[in-house]
């Protein structure tokens, strides 16, 4: 080929990807299948990582063919995208997925096709190639983790993490010997995740408790996990904070002079005592996890909500008069919890104020599991017209929350179509990174601008705007994630708009930077940022970045910690 006639195939491509990314970017599954009829690889593989994220279940069949590519990069393409439609926010049923699992064994096989088969639920080929095969190992964790189920451990298996992420998945007792090793090993992940599985195994009470001196804090919260959940009394005082917090978000009492952590304490005296005596002043946090009920409901919007959650959990039926009205309110966060309160007290006489409610999900997609959820529990058949609209949205968790729960309500599964959307948006500005200056102290992140130029660009731009100066980490869950990017502050907020997900090949490993969602295509301003290797948020949440300096302000962040401010990088 000459040089002119490579130069015209190279421009050729990059406008044809061009197109690919915009009906990625509109989720047009059936005007993409035609793109993986193209004689040039890139274009063919390009095409089914846009299928993959569009995760149309009628694009299997082409998926399950393009697995017989003469490329081996287009093939490991189609593998990874049966993968994602393994992880499909919609439920693939079991004729597609045996369509799928039928031409992954039929593939060569490759880490890709592991992978894709452990998202896909297919226990008994994994199990078979586990022992002599990490990769194996790991996809069959992740299908058992997934609800797949295994009656017993594959003989021989080595200790390393992928096998023992298997063994902790499994919950199987004879896991327990080489989850007793891993304890020991070198690698703190294998450390923290064999600790994690003797929470389910037991029989190594000894080994937990020196755990809780470990030199990596991530081993010392998984064992007192572990030490909890089997019911073996805890050392008096705790001083590593993440340990401490770990313990108390698991409903341990301890005692810790760990600043910061004080709110922490007082919810745990409060849950072992349902009550609020003295956790009052701790707001939205205590509320929210307290099986106590309030005294009265709060005037603030995160203390109402948190109140709320914990009337319908207590189920204090003297409220049900006051919650009604909320049902209206103009605050539709507000309107979301009484809807879920009202349910969980059964309170059928509501109905038809939810009905309305749901009218209202087509303005404030981001209430529509709530308002389902609670139409479901209170098995209302008679708001079927009001959950039909939601089938033709263009939000695709919208969509898919109404098949739900219109499969629920009427008996009859309900599947909810594909919607194209008209135009692609434009992509937002984006820089190479972002610096963080917390009251702890500096974390900077690369972002990856080439498999994630939405998600990346969109946390850049607002950024650049100054929206998460003043912001807090919401969310800390030891040995997993800490969780920031919400304007509200309790986990409901976001920037006022969606971004659609862009999952890419990177996994998340100790210090990716993730997308926070509640369901499809569902991205706004919420970030997360891992603690450790976290192989179940793979091909699940989109992965857009890296922290490149500052973990160790990352494994030091707590509940409530302020941003300071967010810079823009450069």
């Amino acid at each position: 080929m000459s040089r002119a006639i490579a130069c015209l195939c190279l421009i050729g491509c990059a406008s044809t990807l061009r197109q690919i990314s915009e009906l990625e970017d509109r989720r047009d599954g059936p005007e993409l299948l035609p793109y993986l009829q193209a004689h040039e690889p890139k274009v063919r593989q390009r095409a089914l990582l846009a299928l993959a994220r569009v995760q149309d279940p009628a694009s299997a069949p082409a998926v399950a063919r393009a697995l017989k590519d003469v490329d081996s990069e287009v093939r490991d393409e189609a593998a990874f995208a049966a993968g994602l439609l393994g992880l499909s926010w919609q439920p693939l049923d079991d004729e597609t997925k045996a369509l799928l699992v039928k031409a992954l064994l039929d593939a060569k096989e490759t880490p890709r096709v592991l992978e894709a088969l452990g998202r896909l639920g297919a226990v008994e080929p994994l199990t078979a190639r586990a022992a002599a095969s990490e990769r194996a190992a790991l996809a069959l964790g992740i299908a058992l983790k997934r609800g797949g189920k295994l009656t017993a451990l594959p003989a021989e298996l080595p200790v390393t993490f992928g096998h023992n992420y298997l063994r902790a998945m499994s919950r199987l007792p004879e896991g327990r010997v080489g989850l007793i090793e891993g304890l020991r090993a070198p690698d703190p992940e294998l450390r923290a995740i064999s600790a994690k599985g003797l929470g389910e195994t037991g029989g190594a009470d000894e080994a937990l408790l020196a755990a809780l001196n470990d030199p990596d804090v991530r081993v010392a919260v998984e064992a007192v996990r572990a030490l909890i959940k089997l019911k073996v009394p805890l050392p008096p005082k705790l001083d590593r904070a993440p340990v401490a917090l770990a313990a108390l978000q698991a409903g341990a009492i301890v005692d810790t002079d760990a600043p910061g952590l004080e709110c922490r304490v007082a919810i745990a005296r409060d849950r072992a005592a349902k009550t609020f005596a003295a956790s009052k002043g701790c707001g939205p946090l205590a509320l929210h996890e307290l099986e106590a009920e309030p005294d009265e409901l709060p005037k603030g919007s995160a203390e109402l909500l948190g109140a709320l959650d914990a009337i319908g959990k207590v189920k204090a039926q003297r409220f049900v008069p006051q919650i009604r009205p909320l049902l209206s309110s103009d605050d539709h966060i507000v309107a979301a919890g009484a809807a879920v309160a009202l349910a969980k007290l059964g309170d059928r006489a509501s109905i038809p104020a939810l009905r309305s409610l749901a009218t209202r999900v087509l303005s404030h997609e981001d209430i529509a599991p709530s308002v389902a959820d609670a139409l479901t529990e209170l098995d209302a058949k008679e708001a079927v017209p009001e959950l039909t609209p939601w089938l033709a949205t263009r939000n695709a968790t919208v969509r898919h929350t109404a098949a739900a729960a219109l499969t629920k309500l009427t008996g009859a599964r309900v599947i909810a179509p594909e919607q194209p959307q008209p135009d692609a948006d434009p992509l937002p500005d984006t820089g190479s990174g972002l610096k963080l200056i917390t009251a702890r102290g500096e974390i900077e992140l690369v972002l990856w601008n080439d498999e994630h130029p939405r998600t990346a660009g969109n946390l850049w731009s607002l950024a650049k705007k100054g929206y998460f100066d003043g912001q807090t980490f919401h969310r800390i869950v030891p040995d997993f994630v800490a969780q920031g990017g919400d304007p509200r502050g309790d986990g409901e907020g976001g920037p006022g708009y969606l971004i659609r997900c862009e999952i890419g090949h990177r996994p998340y490993v100790r210090g990716t930077v993730g997308m926070a969602l509640s369901g499809k295509d569902t991205g706004g301003s919420q970030f997360f940022i891992t603690h450790t290797a976290v192989p179940h948020l793979d091909g699940r949440y989109t992965a857009f970045g890296q922290v490149t300096k500052g973990m160790d302000v990352v494994d030091a962040l707590l509940e409530g910690d302020r941003i300071l401010k967010v810079e823009a990088l450069p």
